[in-house]
């Protein structure tokens, strides 16, 4: 920076102004000097002093504003101080004429020598101002650089509970206690999210705000309530924390309370928030998750009959996969749960936002015995989700996912299941395999013609997978059974590609062996 304006104003004023003073000062100083009042004259001068002055403090003004904006900003806020110090000169200039053409022709020979010293002192001074912009922008993005650094350190020692660390930046180096994340969350979120006590404590101790809201009007007290840390929860409220503040699902913090219960299956913690303090049975998380999600997902059927007795509502539907709490317990293979919410009327054919019953859940994450219990219970065994799938085709992919050999086969031969079944992100059966290395799995698979180029939804092939996982036995399978050794995904790469990044030195001489191109180039991002 130094370097740059040392010969940019060097080169510039030294050049620019020589030819600008003989030029200009020829020219326009003839109609300059007409007229004649000497304080008019002196009163112009000092205009264009007071202009340098302005955009002087002009520049100071900008790298305060940067050191308030932030690191990010300071650049812009430097170029506005440039543009208004040229604009500035204009003035000065315009100034200097104004009082100047009242000044008597006879003067011109006394003053010339002054008019000339005055407007060389003029331009020194702005670029001087200029030069200060220049360089105060650069010191300000530095320090606030740093700034930002130790802010982003802050939240992050908060979020793993480094005490030290957090003790060491906000008395060494007096970081914001109350900074925020892009989230609007602060250490203090932070702390309460993960459960650390003391560093809320010691948080607390140095001025943190202990109500401050995130993007979703969130308190400390709402995050430590929905993560269920009663040390926390018992410290925030000590210390003030507002119980009644609402975030923007409507929740008090007791009513997320439910919720941090119902995930770490604490049964008396919700019953006394029920009972004895009257919390929201079917509060909504950011997800619009309700406790009896979170029961159905941790498995905890205690919970589950607490809750469902207090008028949980069974089929509740979250934000994102529109999923009930019986897709939860289908997903995760919770064959207790699963009956008990058949048992109080959940809706065993309810589709999530992909067409998908809780018995292709069960299917796809291979839970037998969750798979017969809803057949038992008649679940729909010939529901279609948004790919075509029956439950019976996602069984393949769990089936391959468990590996399960016996399984594959009888689902394929005496089932006539899809071979070519898509999961939610359009990979089958072989693709599964390829990723997980099961070599018997491919070559039965193949045999039932699974298709081998068949794309998921970043256009891989199983042979990319394969690739990718150093699986040089399947390459070869793959490619004898017609895989396109330079197939294409959406990055432009082919197999060869990936066996590369992932340093496969196997792979990639049996690609190379085997026709795969090594002049095609992918998409750098």
């Amino acid at each position: 920076m130094d370097g740059w304006m040392d010969g940019w104003m060097d080169g510039w004023m030294d050049g620019w102004m020589d030819g600008w003073m003989d030029g200009w000062m020829d020219g326009w100083m003839d109609g300059w000097m007409d007229g004649g009042r000497e304080l008019e004259l002196a009163m112009s001068f000092a205009c264009c002093l007071c202009c340098a002055r302005v955009s002087l403090s002009l520049s100071r003004w900008s790298g305060r504003l940067c050191c308030i904006e932030g690191a990010q900003r300071a650049p812009y806020l430097g170029c506005v101080s440039l543009a208004a110090s040229a604009v500035l000169v204009s003035l000065s200039l315009s100034l200097v004429g104004v009082g100047g053409s009242a000044a008597s022709k006879e003067l011109r020979e006394h003053h010339i020598l002054a008019a000339s010293l005055l407007l060389h002192l003029l331009c020194s001074c702005l670029s001087l101002s200029l030069s200060l912009s220049l360089v105060g922008s650069e010191s300000v993005l530095v320090d606030a650089m740093a700034l930002q650094y130790h802010c982003e350190a802050l939240l992050d020692a908060a979020s793993k509970g480094s005490l030290e660390e957090i003790q060491s930046l906000l008395i060494d180096y007096h970081t914001n206690v109350n900074a925020l994340d892009d989230y609007n969350r602060t250490p203090l979120h932070h702390a309460s999210i993960n459960g650390h006590h003391q560093c809320i404590k010691l948080l607390i101790d140095h001025q943190a705000n202990v109500n401050a809201v995130d993007r979703f009007k969130s308190t400390p007290l709402h995050r430590a309530s929905i993560n269920g840390h009663h040390q926390c929860i018992k410290l925030l409220i000590d210390h003030q924390a507002n119980v009644n503040a609402l975030d923007n699902q409507g929740n008090k913090p007791i009513d997320l309370q439910v919720i941090g219960a119902a995930k770490k299956g604490s049964l008396d913690v919700i019953q006394s928030l029920l009972i004895d303090h009257q919390a929201n049975v079917n509060a909504l998380d950011y997800d619009n998750s309700t406790p009896l999600h979170h029961a159905s997902i941790a498995g905890h059927h205690q919970c589950i009959e607490l809750l469902i007795d207090h008028q949980a509502n069974v089929n509740a539907l979250d934000k994102y996969d529109k999923s009930t709490p019986l897709h939860q317990a289908s997903i995760n293979g919770h064959h207790q749960c699963i009956e008990l919410l058949i048992d109080h009327q959940a809706n065993i054919n309810a589709l999530d936002k992909y067409n998908g019953t809780p018995l292709h859940q069960a299917s796809i994450n291979g839970h037998h015995q969750c798979i017969e219990l809803l057949i038992d219970h008649q679940a729909n065994v010939n529901a279609l989700d948004d790919r075509g799938n029956k439950p019976i085709d996602l069984q393949v992919i769990g089936a391959v996912s468990k590996g399960s050999l016996e399984e594959i086969q009888s689902l394929l031969i005496d089932h006539q299941a899809n071979v070519n079944a898509l999961d939610i992100i359009n990979r089958t059966p072989l693709h599964e395999a390829s990723i997980n290395g099961h070599h018997q799995f491919i070559e039965l698979l193949i045999d039932h013609q699974a298709n081998v180029n068949a794309l998921d939804d970043i256009y891989s092939t199983p042979l990319h997978y394969a690739s990718i996982e150093g699986h040089h036995q399947f390459i070869e399978l793959l490619i004898d059974h017609q895989a396109d050794v330079n197939a294409l995904d959406w990055d432009n790469r082919t197999p060869l590609h990936q066996a590369s990044i992932n340093g496969h030195h196997q792979c990639i001489e049996l690609l190379i062996d085997l026709g795969a191109d090594k002049s095609i180039k992918d998409v750098r991002v």
